[in-house]
């Protein structure tokens, strides 16, 4: 007859044969003789509900219980806060989406920093920005973010004409013929002047200064000599800084001796 044979993992090898005495119940080496009757498992194939069928103890879309092994995640409204050591659930949102955070290293630690929007004094909104993903770039226009344009020639940035204030410098000038200018009267950038003589010829000279210092000798941070009847206009691409204050004064002498003339148009541009 046939018996399995247990190969010692946990299932059958090939089939033994021994011979049996049915008689006295022994087989042909004298001892007794135990017969067993195979179990056979069968398979109805695939997973489903049917007893012959692959299945797991708990079904989708419902309640978390007991311990059951499963390939899916848990939703939970507040995702929970495990310790050394401890196996959890994959998370998922309330529409079966698994929640993948980004921004914290293995000891729960920042990698990824949330900046205020209002970081530069002029958003509204003090409330720190999540991840943005977006298919385009966007530029901060002082109050919301818009698409970074460019044109159809390749230019990637275009500086288009703007009447916004703040995208232009205010200009301060004198009303009448005049010696001196105070243009700000604490640290500041200068970006550009203007200065038209009359009939006098002299030198412009910029101090560090919150006023016109008295005339005689003089330590000017700039200096320009310019004809009788003539028109000084300059722009920095990149502002000159004073740490003091930013004045103009128009003299006949120089370039280190002041003699203040009250005979030019001053006029200037700062922040």
């Amino acid at each position: 007859m046939v018996l399995p044979f247990d190969n010692g993992v946990g299932g059958p090898s090939a089939p033994v044969y021994l011979k049996t005495n049915t008689e006295n119940g022994v087989d042909d080496q004298g001892r007794p003789a135990v017969i067993h009757t195979p179990v056979v498992a069968t398979s109805g194939g695939g997973t489903g509900t049917s007893a012959s069928q692959v299945q797991g103890i708990q079904s989708s879309g419902t309640a978390n219980s007991g311990n059951p092994v499963k390939i899916g995640a848990t939703f939970l409204t507040a995702p929970p806060l495990f310790t050394d050591t401890q196996f959890g659930d994959l998370q998922m949102s309330a529409r079966g989406m698994l929640r993948v955070a980004v921004g914290f290293d293995g000891t729960g630690g920042a990698f990824t920093t949330a900046i205020a929007n209002n970081a530069d004094a002029i958003s509204p909104s003090a409330t720190a920005n999540t991840l943005v993903v977006s298919n385009y770039n966007r530029n901060w226009n002082g109050a919301s973010w818009d698409r970074q344009r460019g044109d159809t020639v390749g230019t990637f940035i275009v500086d288009s004409p703007t009447g916004a204030a703040g995208q232009a410098l205010s200009s301060i000038a004198t009303t009448a013929v005049a010696a001196s200018l105070v243009l700000k009267a604490s640290a500041g950038n200068l970006y550009g002047f203007n200065v038209v003589t009359g009939a006098s010829a002299g030198y412009l000279m910029i101090f560090d200064a919150v006023l016109a210092p008295a005339d005689g000798s003089v330590a000017p941070k700039r200096v320009i000599a310019i004809a009788a009847n003539t028109s000084v206009d300059r722009t920095f691409g990149k502002p000159i800084r004073f740490n003091t204050g930013i004045t103009l004064v128009f003299s006949t002498t120089g370039p280190f001796t002041k003699t203040a003339s009250s005979t030019a148009f001053l006029a200037g541009e700062v922040v």
